[in-house]
Parts: structure tokens; C-alpha cells; sequence
């Protein structure tokens, strides 16, 4: 990268597209709730949470996902990276 501006904003488009734009595309397409789960980049949380002295194979190890929330997320994402894409014909300043 030229200069930390560059890589800042590198990071922050490598955030959106792995942490909203996966997860969004993986929770469209049809399949199975495990499948999802093992593929986002960042897991849900437990449905038992925190507070359970349970271990998580004795609560079922669950995991809460809500896919209407998450395909809003990438949305989201979609939006803030039109916003930051906007007038430049090259990604992030390059040339």
C-alpha cells in the first residue's frame, strides 16, 4: 500500500466483504444451518450464551442464526461499499 490511508481503507473493505458480504451471500443460498455456521467468518453466538456452566456439547452446542439479519447486513455492506467505491474508476485510489 502507498500509505496508511490506503491500508486503512483496504482493511475496512476487506472487513465489509468477509465479515457482512460472505455471510449475506452464504445465508441467500440454499442449505443447511451447520453448513452456514462453519463458513461465516465470524461464528453466531451460542444459544446457551455465557452464563451457562454447562458445557456447550451438554446444551446442544446450537447456534443462533438469523438469516433475514444477516442478508440485511450485507445489504448494508453493499451500500457502504457503492458509497466508497463511488467516483473512482479503480478500486481504492489505484492506478
Amino acid at each position: 500500500m502507498p500509505n496508511q490511508k490506503a491500508y486503512d481503507s483496504a482493511l475496512a473493505v476487506a472487513q465489509l466483504v468477509l465479515a457482512r458480504l460472505l455471510p449475506a451471500l452464504l445465508a441467500s443460498a440454499p442449505g443447511s444451518k451447520e453448513a452456514l455456521t462453519l463458513l461465516m467468518a465470524e461464528p453466531p453466538a451460542l444459544t446457551a450464551g455465557l452464563t451457562t456452566p454447562l458445557p456447550a456439547s451438554l446444551t446442544g452446542d446450537d447456534r443462533v442464526i438469523d438469516r433475514e439479519e444477516i442478508i440485511a447486513g450485507g445489504i448494508e455492506a453493499i451500500d457502504a461499499l457503492q458509497a466508497k467505491m463511488a467516483g473512482s474508476t479503480w478500486a481504492l485510489g489505484a492506478e
